[in-house]
């Protein structure tokens, strides 16, 4: 489905890789915290189960945001280990910032997870930062698709 001043772009997400930027993350946040008796639990491997119906939800919520972009995605393909997702782009988009586009979307995904961890009482302030955060990857991505001749992609890495 590739339109006029339109090039596709194919991304493949890697399960492994996201929830690895989830625990360090999550690590991280315990670590600089401190007081003890407020410091969150360290998300580790044994909540992985829970952590990829999370992450299926932030892949399909990442989708809908791009609606207008999209040429193909496969919402089950979290059971392959890769979640692939396929975007019209404008051809103006230089396909050097293919990969960054791809690192801001993977960004968007861990934030969107950490967002939904710590979406519980107690932890507010880290639920909003990471929403903030989600953000903020998803609206610079979209501006990027959106003004292409200007695009400028603030990284902000985990």
């Amino acid at each position: 489905m590739k339109t006029q001043g339109m090039r596709i772009v194919e991304f493949g997400f890697s399960v492994d890789e996201i929830l690895k930027c989830v625990f360090a993350e999550s690590a991280w946040r315990a670590l600089r915290d401190k007081d003890a008796n407020k410091r969150p639990a360290i998300i580790t491997e044994d909540n992985r189960i829970v952590l990829e119906f999370m992450m299926q939800d932030a892949y399909v919520n990442i989708c809908s945001r791009f609606i207008g972009y999209i040429n193909a995605y496969d919402f089950r393909s979290i059971d392959t280990g890769i979640m692939t997702l396929s975007l019209a782009i404008p051809e103006q988009l230089d396909s050097l910032l293919d990969s960054i586009l791809q690192k801001r979307i993977e960004h968007a995904m861990t934030c969107y997870v950490l967002y939904m961890c710590y979406d519980t009482e107690g932890y507010s302030v880290a639920s909003d930062e990471y929403h903030q955060r989600y953000s903020t990857a998803i609206n610079s991505v979209r501006g990027s698709l959106t003004s292409p001749t200007t695009a400028r992609i603030t990284l902000n890495w985990l």
